[in-house]
């Protein structure tokens, strides 16, 4: 499905995706706590600040909401036509379509291949962490990137080339510019 032709992202999946990424993001702030000082600077200070920008979004994303709610509400007041003392509730149904953004009846129905790659991505977000958890981030990061690119592009060797590359940079990096003990 092209992009011109997918349908818009609702409300609700694009919340569930922050808070999944505000998650990850926690819980590799939370693992990086176990390396030296001088090794967590920088996933602290990039972590650090993914999550406050991910809670300012979220925010964000919440307070436009309930402003759009309350702007909804007013013009289907308005537009009904009322007697000067009298006030009524606008219809329930009306007002979650217009908050859906549709014209009418549930929400679309989600693509099976949209759900298929959201349900891979998910899943190894998941896997990534445990494995962070329990085998450390020089094993997970390798295996992490070259799992999530032969998942993007089915290709085995171009996605260890990539791996191996983004490794030695890594490496020479942190290891032997930086001098970072892990």
């Amino acid at each position: 499905m092209t992009p011109e032709h997918r349908p818009p992202r609702t409300y609700i999946q694009q919340l569930i995706f922050e808070i999944v990424l505000l998650t990850f993001v926690g819980t590799l702030l939370v693992l990086s706590f176990d390396l030296g000082s001088r090794a967590r600077m920088v996933p602290q200070l990039i972590g650090g600040l993914t999550f406050v920008l991910l809670v300012w979004q979220i925010a964000t994303d919440i307070g436009d909401r309930r402003d759009m709610t309350r702007l909804v509400v007013e013009r289907m007041a308005a537009s009904q036509e009322q007697s000067p003392g009298t006030t009524k509730i606008p219809d329930r149904e009306a007002v979650i379509n217009l908050l859906l953004d549709e014209e009418e009846g549930p929400p679309p129905e989600m693509d099976p291949e949209a759900f298929r790659r959201l349900t891979m991505f998910a899943g190894w977000v998941v896997a990534y962490t445990l494995l962070s958890a329990v085998a450390g981030f020089f094993v997970s990061v390798p295996l992490g990137l070259w799992v999530i690119l032969y998942l993007a592009t089915k290709r085995v060797l171009k996605s260890l080339a990539i791996t191996a590359g983004a490794c030695v940079v890594i490496y020479l990096i942190f290891i032997t510019m930086l001098d970072v003990q892990f």
